[in-house]
């Protein structure tokens, strides 16, 4: 098995490097300016007389390559410290156009327009930029497959204007937010999209060809001459205020005020590569995690990373051959570093074609756990390292390490993307841990994925294996000990009609061996998936599936429905429900039983700047054998934000937990000047069905107030 896997490897290495990218595209050179534009949305500085212009723009959803429905204009020019973007987007009905004012990194439904710029021309990754019509930010990261990641904060500017014709919009980056080589002159991939909300169309430059192969590899080339290379240095100080009360013993209890101080830093070693450092962070006050249902789970619920010091790099802790829903769900989960007292990074590119992150952090979580007897730090230790090969090909390897002193966990291994043609890549992944609990235990983690991209074919299948005494502390684990081999194949018919713009029938499956009971079992999907205007999509599915758990299999048959769409400017309607089999979770007494799952979600905005969202979430579960009830779970979550101007908002959560009997209050006023400078006040609380009687808490009719929190948080973002 072992030199199967060698042999597969070098193979794909070998036919990736030999490989030529066909596609050429000539390289513009982009006029060096001297007078800066004033960033105000109206196009009438001289700069855009001077810039290069881009007009030639392309269809990518609902078909490729077609003439777009509205013209788009875009200029680009560029002097020693910025670069300069601006855009006419005309439009037929300008009326229809949506456009809101909300919080950064928030773009809704609306209409935007964004240029992506991939600095190093490695075709492996690109920053981007984009603006709605009111000019309201949201920036991030492309990963290979030009799939977006909005965890990235940069600091530009921008400023978007409706217009009798449709709207324009001018941005402003700075080379300092951006990493990029060290040279006199700068090759770049450059890309321009806009989408246009009601009529669910994408429009870009230059055209994406499915058949040509990497997304990256097909952006236009540009030229930079001159850019002033500048070390980066950033400080970050910040403060937080905090005011704790507690129901104990039947008295709310007032706890000392805590006053916590932090500094974090950024010192930019090259232009690409860059060391930043914490001290005594402190990210827990400020954005709540959605509620989840966390009753009868296999798995551990996953929460997404959203503190800021762990997002730079971030794209790069994914690995390949990772499939959806695959056991291996995370090498590299940052949220497992629970409480860091200090944390060192670098990230950053080394050269063109090396690509490096890594991350130590000091953990005080163990110490602070009244249920262990540890009283001491964890250490986390993180390395991601990848390498350039042709186009979007690379191979990579991974380190982690969690370790205290009578416990550890450490993985190594490898990863990669192997392009083998125009259509289709490989992807690889192999990974090793070493774990000590109460005795010494090693494990595999193993996943190869052959994948085919047409514009009417998407297929991947391959195989991933994970043994049963693999480990990751500091990733995201659903499953050991399975054997899986996926299977995705997807057709794309495009009708000729207005009201239905593409047909999307798939097939989706899992066959898997489980290790422990020798047990196998399947997991099929046949799905019929309907793409209309005004962001309408359909998508109805059968399931004909098992799952063995716990020496046992059980049925998992199905049916599910989805659908979302865009009712008027004003509502946006979503929902998920599905009804079949399922399995109650007990390690002792598992039994089969029908559940019903359903996720709605309404999202109102009476004006530009109000919106009020309303998400409901709910499971039951009815046992087999006698039809008795075991749970229903129902999740009740309102957020509704008021957003004066791209700056301040004031916000309030209210969530109700009907399984917990718990009410939730949340309460927020944010002043946002520029990612970094930022001002919160917030409120929280927390109600429950409880009355205190005697020497316990009862259940009760009305609601008791068991926590509340007022806090203050306040940073400033210097840079020099």
């Amino acid at each position: 098995m072992r030199n199967i896997w060698i042999s597969i490897f070098a193979f794909s290495i070998l036919i990736s490097v030999a490989m030529a990218n066909d596609t050429v595209n000539n390289i513009v050179q982009i006029p060096r300016i001297d007078n800066p534009p004033i960033i105000d949305g109206n196009l009438d500085d001289p700069i855009w007389q001077q810039a290069t212009i881009f007009t030639d723009f392309k269809t990518l959803q609902p078909d490729f390559g077609l003439p777009p429905s509205e013209k788009t204009v875009a200029y680009i020019a560029y002097d020693y410290e910025h670069i300069y973007l601006a855009f006419c987007c005309f439009d037929s009905e300008p009326e229809k156009i949506k456009a809101s004012v909300s919080r950064r990194d928030n773009p809704g439904n609306d209409d935007w327009i964004a240029f992506c710029l991939d600095t190093f021309n490695d075709e492996l990754g690109a920053y981007f930029f984009m603006v709605n019509p009111l000019g309201i930010q949201t920036d991030g990261t492309l990963d290979s497959d030009a799939d977006p990641d909005i965890t990235l904060d940069m600091v530009w500017q921008s400023a978007g204007k409706l217009t009798d014709e449709g709207y324009c919009a001018e941005l402003a980056v700075p080379f300092k937010s951006l990493r990029y080589p060290s040279k006199e002159t700068v090759v770049m991939g450059f890309k321009v999209a806009r989408t246009i909300s009601r009529k669910s169309e994408e429009v870009d430059f230059p055209e994406y060809h499915p058949e040509r192969g990497a997304a990256l590899s097909q952006f236009q080339k540009i030229e930079l001459s001159g850019i002033q290379q500048k070390r980066i240095f950033e400080i970050l100080p910040a403060t937080t205020v905090c005011k704790k009360h507690e129901h104990q013993k039947g008295t709310m209890i007032p706890f000392k005020t805590d006053m916590d101080l932090s500094l974090t830093s950024k010192f930019g070693i090259t232009s690409g590569l860059i060391v930043d450092a914490t001290y005594n962070p402190d990210f827990s006050q400020v954005e709540a995690d959605a509620g989840q249902i966390d009753v009868n789970l296999r798995s551990a619920l996953y929460y997404p990373e959203k503190r800021p010091f762990f997002m730079e790099g971030q794209e790069w802790f994914s690995f390949s051959a990772n499939p959806e829903n695959s056991p291996l769900g995370a090498v590299i989960h940052t949220r497992s570093i629970v409480d860091p007292s200090i944390g060192l990074k670098l990230t950053g590119k080394v050269g063109k074609k090396n690509i490096l992150s890594a991350v130590y952090a000091q953990d005080e979580y163990p110490k602070n756990l009244e249920s262990t007897a540890t009283k001491e730090d964890a250490h986390v230790s993180i390395l991601r390292y990848a390498r350039r090969l042709i186009n979007d090909s690379y191979i990579g390897g991974f380190y982690t390490g969690r370790s205290l002193t009578e416990t550890y966990n450490h993985i190594i291994g490898s990863d990669g993307r192997l392009r083998m043609s125009n259509h289709s890549f490989f992807e690889y992944h192999g990974f090793k841990s070493f774990s000590k609990e109460q005795e010494i235990h090693h494990g595999t983690a193993l996943g190869a994925i052959y994948i085919y991209n047409t514009r009417r074919f998407h297929i991947y299948t391959g195989v991933n294996d994970v043994s049963k005494n693999f480990r990751t502390d500091v990733g995201y684990m659903r499953r050991t000990g399975v054997t899986i081999i996926p299977l995705y194949v997807q057709y794309n018919f495009f009708p000729a009609l207005k009201w239905l713009q593409r047909v999307e029938p798939y097939y989706w499956a899992r066959q898997a061996r489980d290790k422990y009971s020798g047990r196998y079992e399947s997991f099929n999907v046949i799905s019929l998936r309907f793409l209309m205007p005004w962001q309408t999509m359909l998508n109805m599915q059968g399931w004909l599936a098992n799952e063995v758990f716990a020496d046992h299999r059980f049925s998992r048959n199905a049916f599910r429905f989805e659908g979302r769409t865009q009712i008027r400017k004003q509502l946006f309607l979503e929902c998920d429900f599905r009804k079949g089999k399922f399995i109650y979770y007990d390690a002792l007494n598992p039994y089969s039983g029908k559940d019903t799952r359903a996720q709605f979600s309404l999202v109102f905005q009476p004006t530009s700047n109000i919106s009020s969202e309303l998400d409901i979430r709910y499971e039951d579960f009815y046992r087999n054998d006698d039809g008795s009830k075991i749970y229903d779970y129902t999740i009740f979550r309102n957020r509704t934000v008021i957003q004066f101007n791209k700056y301040l908002f004031i916000r309030s959560v209210l969530e109700y937990n009907t399984y917990w009997k718990r009410l939730n209050a949340d309460f927020l006023m944010s002043f946002t000047y520029i990612p970094g400078t930022v001002v919160y006040f917030g409120y929280g609380s927390v109600y429950e069905k409880v009355r205190w009687q005697e020497k316990e808490y009862m259940l009760a009719e009305d609601y008791l107030l068991i926590k509340k929190n007022f806090f203050f948080k306040a940073s400033y973002l210097w840079r020099l």
